[in-house]
């Protein structure tokens, strides 16, 4: 009994940023509805999107209550795009309140996706999704490579009287840009930091991890697989080490963060 508490506390942690993987829903309990992780555990799993193909998974998963959608087209996905995919994804809002937008944003790296048409088209497909967090009043997760001053300038009509919660997944930037960013008030903005990112000895990065507020930071797995999934629960020992409080109040702590960009939702 004990081992299985304990297998099921390894997976009882807020997730910012997790991806489908092969054995999600195993790993998850999702296909056990009596089970106590799925029935009762009051960390949210924000559930990314990366392709339209996503989107029929996601809807099913959904159900759970776990599970928080967000539905998106990433950056890389851009070149596999179908005809209507802005039409399908505005219908999928419609028929699920309770979702967000994600993951979305702009990468200026990545090689397959350079050159001057294949930005534009970033471009387009980041801002059509962002025109759609507005009308809807979804949080939206956002995906940002070296692409910053076009992030600035697509948001600027982001509606900030809305008060729409913005996620900067797997947040990269300096304490300097967390300042930047919080000062533009017109954001609703939260910081989230990823396992991949985690370097515990580096000083940039515990200055980063320092540099945000409490109320704006959230932890993500950024999770593909099982064993990235499972990886959360470092980060957050990590984290808490680095904060000097106990892991159980960072964890605290991502949860009402988490549920802050949730009810965004209702009072948008």
């Amino acid at each position: 009994m004990a081992n299985q508490e304990n297998e099921i506390q390894t997976r009882d942690w807020p997730d910012a940023h997790i991806h489908f993987f092969a054995d999600f829903a195993e790993y998850f309990a999702c296909s056990k509805p009596a089970s106590p992780f799925f029935s009762s555990s009051p960390a949210p799993l924000f559930l990314n999107a990366a392709t339209e193909e996503d989107w029929q998974l996601l809807q099913k998963v959904a159900v759970a209550e776990r599970v928080k959608p967000f539905f998106g087209i990433h950056p890389w996905s851009i070149k596999d795009l179908r005809n209507g995919w802005e039409e399908r994804l505005a219908g999928i809002l419609k028929s699920i309140p309770h979702s967000g937008i994600g993951e979305i944003g702009l990468d200026w790296s990545k090689p397959s996706i350079q050159g001057p048409e294949l930005r534009q088209r970033q471009r387009e497909v980041f801002s059509r999704q962002l025109a759609l967090a507005a009308e809807f009043n979804r949080p939206v997760s956002i995906h940002c490579v070296r692409a910053w001053d076009a992030i600035w300038e697509l948001t600027q009509n982001f509606p900030a009287k809305k008060n729409l919660a913005i996620i900067f997944h797997a947040f990269s930037g300096s304490p300097e840009m967390v300042s930047e960013i919080l000062l533009k008030k017109r954001w609703n903005a939260f910081f989230s930091l990823a396992v991949f990112q985690a370097r515990p000895e580096s000083d940039k990065w515990r200055r980063l991890l320092r540099s945000i507020p409490t109320e704006r930071l959230l932890l993500e797995s950024d999770a593909e697989t099982a064993k990235e999934a499972a990886s959360l629960e470092n980060l957050y020992q990590t984290a808490a080490e680095i904060l000097k409080i106990s892991r159980d109040e960072l964890k605290d702590s991502v949860l009402r963060n988490l549920n802050v960009v949730w009810e965004s939702l209702a009072s948008s």
